[in-house]
């Protein structure tokens, strides 16, 4: 049985909603594979809190 993948994408592709016009050509990232890069950028700077401040001060 295939898995369902739930995709983020920008609304902005619908041109439906813009006139008919797309104002977005952004392509769609799987949800389970963007969390996953998100959740390991946010565990890593947790692991040197000195780029959070600095981050934070920029």
């Amino acid at each position: 049985m295939d898995t369902p993948y739930a995709y983020y994408r920008c609304v902005g592709t619908d041109a439906f909603r813009f006139g008919g016009e797309r104002i977005c050509d952004n392509p769609q990232v799987r949800t389970d594979k963007l969390d996953e890069l998100v959740w390991h950028q946010v565990v890593e700077l947790l692991r040197h809190p000195e780029r959070l401040k600095e981050e934070y001060e920029r």
